[in-house]
This record gives structure tokens, sequence and C-alpha cells, in this order.
């Protein structure tokens, strides 16, 4: 469990990848977790959100004494189990992030079922609230919070918990221009991902006369500590986090050692080297030596602009039909292929985008329309589209909505800001341009290019797709297309020449990742695979239905 939460901590994009002047509060996540919060019954004043956390504290012996409780869940005498459950219940919100631990952990189906029940009763709120408000307490109480949510962080009942502790830490590290004890404390603490926490938080949320004290973690024992640290150091442009990413490439297993990977092909751009990283020791030795060479080649001219933007949390999206072929659900995936988040029974999903706030915004083709909802499902926001394939939120807040004879860009008041109409009732997908345009693909082979007045500018011949599918544009007008007819992923130079291709059945989604890999659903396979440029499978996961689209973020 711990290890999981180290992968998703050192995986965390909800921190910008700048300097540590440039962070800020994101006013839009305050309003969300603000409603989460109300939603919940829950205030969210400073005094709320401490005796928030403060309730749900544990002793050693409160811990020692809940465990045993817990254990008890899964005995095999009935009346032991109601005496446990009984008692678990007495003693209130202070059980209830072990239990979700219980839960998550899963090895015992009993033991999760009892903790699911006790939870209901306690009327306990889901980790979504927790997260909320713990990124809300650095916004009101900033100078208790990080000591609050450090001692509360090995009790974080999932990754969602953790990563908003990360934030959360982040955003209150500084306190009167010097760095909050509290971290300072913790990077020496005994516990690994109270130390990834403080040191990471300490890099990105002070300036660098105050990092001397993370930077020690770059020779931790613990190599999950060793890799926040860098991708922290790296995140703020300090030179010193590259070389450790690059040797822990031989080390990490590649559940990790891809975002270490991410980071640097972002960094190398087209200098990177042609070496993916594999999933056995050989292979991951091999990788860290050619980029080894590259830092030795480049090292002292690297473009640090490349690295502007958010890096990735490192979960694959993904929507898919059950097998009735009318409901099917969205789910993201960690780095450890579990499962993180579902929402289920939707009416034929086709597409779906996770948005700031813990939401996601979801194209139903069957029930002709597009939600905005939370990660329970409850729907937030909606809107009626016929025959709709695909949608995308915007940075601007406006939303694309694309269905078989028609694409429309709204504003959030709901004014249409772009219309296009095709009659041949073929729109398979569509993208957003930066220039404002449009790129269409179409089921009859075509791929439209759009001017932002909606005009046809070219026509690019691409071959036969599926009815719904997921496409990118990459730069210089490059198509990276899921040729379902062709049973073929292919990326289309601008003039639509063939410039690369993998073979593999009845693909419905391909996605370009930062470290030059391909990301590809198959519906008929029944699985979301990683390839490399030379098409030397890296990754595989198997669904239990027939996945649509997948995406990484």
């Amino acid at each position: 469990m711990r290890q999981c939460r180290l992968m998703v901590l050192i995986g965390l994009g909800l921190v910008p990848l700048a300097a540590w002047s440039a962070i800020a509060i994101d006013q839009q996540q305050v309003a969300a977790d603000v409603q989460t919060l109300k939603n919940a019954k829950l205030a969210s004043e400073g005094r709320d959100l401490t005796a928030f956390f403060e309730q749900r504290m544990l002793t050693e012996q409160e811990r020692t004494q809940i465990a045993r409780l817990i254990r008890d869940l899964g005995s095999d005498s009935f009346s032991v189990r109601e005496r446990a459950a009984a008692e678990l219940v007495l003693l209130g919100p202070k059980v209830g992030p072990l239990l979700r631990q219980a839960i998550a952990d899963g090895s015992d189906a009993e033991v999760a079922y009892q903790a699911t029940q006790c939870l209901q009763k306690l009327r306990f709120p889901g980790s979504e609230v927790t997260a909320a408000a713990a990124r809300l307490l650095a916004v009101r109480q900033p100078a208790t919070a990080c000591r609050l949510l450090l001692a509360y962080l090995p009790l974080a009942e999932d990754d969602n918990v953790v990563e908003a502790v990360q934030t959360a830490c982040t955003h209150a590290a500084l306190r009167d221009g010097k760095p909050d004890p509290a971290l300072l404390e913790a990077i020496s603490d005994a516990l690994p991902l109270r130390r990834a926490v403080a040191g990471a938080a300490l890099v990105r949320g002070c300036p660098a006369e105050h990092r001397a004290a993370a930077r020690k973690l770059l020779n931790d024992p613990d190599f999950t500590v060793r890799l926040a640290v860098a991708l922290a150091l790296v995140d703020v442009k300090e030179k010193e986090g590259v070389p450790v990413l690059i040797a822990l490439l031989a080390d990490l297993p590649q559940s990790l050692g891809w975002q270490a990977e991410d980071v640097l092909c972002r960094l190398a751009g087209d200098q990177a080297p042609g070496v993916s990283l594999g999933p056995d020791a050989e292979a991951r030795k091999k990788c860290s030596a050619a980029w080894a060479a590259w830092w030795k080649e480049h090292g002292d001219r690297i473009d640090w602009s490349r690295l502007d933007g958010a890096r990735l949390l490192g979960r694959t999206l993904i929507v898919q039909l059950d097998g009735t072929g009318r409901e099917g659900d969205v789910f993201e995936i960690g780095p450890d292929n579990k499962v993180v988040w579902k929402i289920s029974k939707l009416q034929y999903p086709v597409d779906a985008q996770v948005l700031p706030g813990e939401r996601v915004l979801i194209a139903e083709h069957v029930a002709n329309q597009i939600t905005e909802r939370n990660l329970k499902g409850e729907v937030l926001w909606q809107r009626p589209m016929m025959q709709v394939v695909g949608c995308r939120r915007l940075p601007n807040g406006n939303t694309i909505m694309v269905a078989r004879n028609r694409i429309q860009e709204i504003t959030p008041q709901g004014a249409v800001v772009f219309n296009f109409v095709r009659n041949n009732h073929d729109i398979a997908a569509a993208q957003k341009l930066r220039d404002g345009g449009m790129m269409v693909v179409t089921t009859s082979g075509v791929c439209l290019r759009l001017d932002g007045n909606a005009r046809e500018q070219k026509q690019i011949p691409i071959g036969p797709t599926q009815m719904f599918c997921q496409f990118e544009v990459l730069s210089g007008d490059r198509l990276l297309i899921p040729a379902a007819g062709l049973n073929k992923v292919v990326e289309l130079d601008a003039r639509g020449r063939v410039i690369w291709e993998y073979d593999t059945t009845n693909p419905t989604s391909a996605a370009r990742l930062a470290n030059g890999n391909t990301l590809i659903a198959s519906m008929s396979e029944r699985q979301v695979i990683e390839v490399d440029r030379r098409g030397k499978e890296r990754w595989r996961y198997r669904t239990n239905g027939m996945p649509w689209r997948a995406t990484r973020r």
C-alpha cells in the first residue's frame, strides 16, 4: 500500500512545472473543493477543516486496536465479526481511513465487505471529501496545514488523498519567507512517504536558497524518495536532479521508471536516445546508459522551456463498453494497473476527459448527451447532443461537442462560438487546433482540416476508421490514426503519406506519449497496449470490457 502511494506521489501532476514563485492557489479548484464539502454537509472554514483531520488522528494504541478489529471482520465466527463491526462503528470517524485502506487492499473479500458496511453505517464521506479538505486546509490555515497533514499522511485513504496532501504541503511550504518547520522535520522521518512529500514540497514550494535540506534526499536509501525529489528539482529547472533520474532508470521497476523517462524525453526533445525503458533489468540498464551518454553530450545546453506545462500523473483513462454493447464504464488505472476510480452503468460511453476538481466529462452515444460528473458518477452538468461521438473541455472553459453530423464549441453560458455541419453523417472524431481550426476524422476515409470559421481548408486521405475513434494531431499537421479497417495504427504526414505504422487488430484509439511510445486501445482484443517506435510492446492492460478509448495523464 505505501509503495503504491509513493508511486502516485512521484507521478504527481497537480503542481505546475514552474519556478516556486509561480505557484499559486487554483481558484477553480478551491471553488470545486468548497462545493464538495458542502455536498457532504461539511463546513469549509479553517477551524472546521482542522477539526476534520484532528478527529481522524490515531494514537499508536488506537491504531493497534482498530487494526485488530478490522482483522476480526474476516473471522470465521459470525459473532466475532458482528462484535468487531459494532465496536468499529462506536469508535466513530477515526476508523474511517483504516477501513478504506482495508477495502483498497482487497486481499480479504470478507474484510472488504464488512468494512464497507461499517463505512455506510458511519456515513463516512468518500476520499474525495478528504482530498478537498486537505487542499482547502492549505488555503484557510497555511500555518498549521503542513504539520497536521503530514501527521495524517499514513492514514491517507487512497491515492487521491496523497496527491491532495502533496499539493497542500507545496502551497503551504513557505511561511514568512522561511520553510515550514514541519517539512524540515519530516525529511528525516522514518516513513519514506513523509520524506518524499516533505522533500518535494520544499523544492517546489520554496526558493533555491531554502532547498539544501531537500537536496540531501537525493542520496536517500529509498529509491522512491530519491525519485520524488529529483523530479521536483527538474520541475524547478535545477540540473542536479537530471543525473539522479538517469541513474534511477537502471534501478526502478518499469511502473516507476516511466516517470523519469517521460521527463527526460520531454527535456531532450528530438535529441532523445532511441532506446525505450523495458520491463527487464538488462533493458533498463541499456536505457540508463543511453541517457547518460545523452547527458554528457547535451547537459550543458538543455532547453528547460520544453518542460513547461503539467507533468503526467501516470494514470490511464479507459472508456469501455460492457458485454451488452449498450452500457459501459469510464475508469482510471494507476501505474500499478489498479483501478483508482470508476463510473459504471453509463449509456454507451464513447469519450471522456478528466477535469479539475475530480470531475469527468463524458459523452454517451445512446443517451444522446454530454455530462460532467463527479467520481461517484453524479451528474453536475449536462448538455443534449444527438448521436454524440466525442467531447472535450478547453482551457478557456468552452466545451467541444462532436456528433455524427455536427461539431460545436459552446461557452460555459451555452453560446455557440463554432459550428460545423456535415450532411454525410460520417464524423468519427475531431480535435481543436492551436490556431483555432479543427481537424476532423470521418468514417469515409478522409481527414478534414477546418479553419476557425469552420471552412474546409483541405482533405487528407487516411483510410477507413471505426464509427468512434480517438486520433491525435502531432506537430506539423502529422496525424496518428487508428485505421481499424486496415488493422493498423498509422502516422501520416501532412500530405497523408505513411511515415510509421503498427499492425494491431481493430484499433479504436491511438495516443502519442511523451516518451515517443504510442498508447493503443483495441475493442476486439479487449486490451490497451503501449508500443515503442520499433513496434515492440512495452506495456499491456487487459480490460474486462471492450475499450473504445485510452489516454494517459
